[in-house]
């Protein structure tokens, strides 16, 4: 198990000296960088699937890829009958469960009142629906 690294304040107020002077923002990806939702993401996927009877198909390869395009290849691979929609809908519904189970990655927040105390500038991306 690793150990987490303590900084000091001195430690965050160079990184920020640094950044700003470096970079023009910072951009979040929201599942797995904000929010520990990755977990939940591949039990859905996973429920549709056996729905679906498709198995073993190795989640991880499509880790990263968007709803709408991991559910067209699928369709492809597979012949199903579905719409992309309706399979986007269904996974979605799925996921809608988990939402009160969500939690904020470790040092996130310490780290987003940071970045906003130094007036970064910053942006959150998703490529989740």
């Amino acid at each position: 198990m690793l150990k987490k690294k303590k900084y000091s304040e001195f430690q965050y107020k160079k990184f920020f000296v640094i950044f700003k002077n470096k970079y023009r923002a910072i951009i979040f990806d929201f599942d797995g960088v904000i929010v520990e939702s990755e977990i939940f993401h591949k039990i859905c996927l996973s429920k549709v699937l056996d729905d679906l009877r498709i198995k073993g198909l190795n989640l991880e390869k499509y880790k990263g890829y968007s709803e709408e395009l991991f559910f067209m290849l699928i369709k492809r691979k597979f012949n199903i009958n579905y719409s992309l929609e309706e399979l986007i809908i269904k996974k979605q519904n799925l996921f809608n469960n988990f939402l009160p189970k969500l939690k904020l990655i470790n040092g996130f927040k310490k780290f987003y009142s940071l970045i906003e105390l130094n007036q970064v500038r910053r942006a959150i991306v998703s490529s989740s629906n």
